[in-house]
């Protein structure tokens, strides 16, 4: 892989500006010293943060420049912040759980990760969503900071209801990718999502597919090179183009390159998502009821097996392809029935 691609990865995971709690509960901000040799006291506390900020540990922190800042909390409550000026322009506090007849039985209300939509945060009098978060029972919740403050729409990416765990936006905010405490990623187009007010609907999913088998810690996306980072507790960092084609795995015996997709990995499912029980065709997302709009039908290729298979590219576990799950374990299946010969000049083995 080159070093120019090393360099993007790195910048991406660099920030310009620090945040981070203090006592533990304060907030403060600096920039970034270019002499890493010196030690940089924080700059003073905000009053009003003081006064009205954070009252449970702060585990989150979003920029949006020139000005804007959002941090969120245990307690579910995310404050957006002038950092000219230091004041707060709003808090927002997330629904409250109802999975339990009260609220300590029922799931973590904090809120551990923010996104803005740049584009529309820009405009301080627009009624549209300009802010997502993470929430209990797997929620994410797009937010209305501005003209007015509230929640415009509220929804559960995961059938599970696995825990949100990374939010990444393109920098046209046309695409969210949502992972979650399972290793699955999810794309929504929020392209025209809760730009005129409250949303009764989900956003579109584009697709989804099992990129880890425990919880993705963080997704980067490097648009520039037209791929997404993903790095997880299952102690792996991997790399996918940004539909959801399996690239490869930091330290993987066989290099690739990220501008020639014959060199991608093979099979072009990670193993461990393979063999892992969570993942294998017995498991009820292939069994149980089909995606919306995932089109289902069951193919014979023994006399043990019958699988499920959903035909709808970008609709099951393995973007585009639960059939090509199918054609790896069974290979008496046809070259015709391997969608990635097709698209990228080479079988599956």
């Amino acid at each position: 892989m080159c070093q120019h691609l090393l360099s993007e990865i790195v910048s991406a995971l660099a920030a310009h500006f620090i945040a981070c709690t203090m006592c533990p509960l304060r907030l403060w901000i600096q920039d970034a010293p270019c002499d890493f040799h010196h030690f940089w006291k924080p700059q003073p506390h905000w009053q009003d943060d003081l006064n009205n900020g954070h009252k449970e540990d702060i585990l989150c922190v979003a920029q949006c420049p020139p000005f804007l800042l959002a941090t969120s909390s245990y307690d579910g409550e995310s404050i957006i912040w002038n950092v000219v000026s230091g004041h707060v322009y709003c808090k927002l506090n997330t629904p409250s759980p109802s999975d339990g007849p009260n609220h300590r039985e029922g799931p973590d209300p904090s809120v551990s990760r923010l996104a803005f939509l740049k584009t529309r945060a820009a405009r301080l009098d627009s009624v549209a969503a300009s802010l997502i978060s993470n929430g209990p029972g797997g929620s994410v919740t797009f937010w209305r900071p501005f003209g007015g403050a509230g929640l415009i729409a509220n929804f559960t990416p995961s059938r599970e209801k696995a825990q949100v765990s990374s939010i990444a936006v393109t920098t046209e905010d046309a695409l969210a990718y949502l992972a979650d405490q399972q290793g699955f990623v999810h794309i929504c187009d929020i392209k025209e999502y809760g730009l005129q007010g409250p949303e009764l609907q989900p956003p579109k999913n584009v697709t989804f597919w099992r990129a880890h088998v425990s919880m993705v810690t963080c997704l980067e996306l490097i648009e520039e090179e037209n791929i997404l980072l993903s790095s997880s507790l299952d102690h792996t960092v991997r790399l996918w183009s940004m539909d959801g084609a399996y690239i490869g795995t930091f330290g993987q015996s066989s290099p690739w390159d990220i501008s020639t997709p014959a060199s991608w990995s093979h099979p072009r499912v990670p193993c461990e998502i393979l063999t892992d029980p969570r993942s294998t065709p017995s498991h009820s997302v292939l069994e149980g009821d089909a995606p919306p709009g995932c089109t289902v039908g069951r193919e014979e290729q023994d006399q043990v097996m019958e699988e499920k298979t959903c035909t709808e590219v970008g609709s099951c576990p393995w973007p585009g392809n639960t059939r090509r799950l199918h054609t790896m374990l069974n290979p008496a299946v046809t070259s015709e029935n391997r969608p990635y010969s097709q698209d990228h000049g080479s079988e599956v083995h």
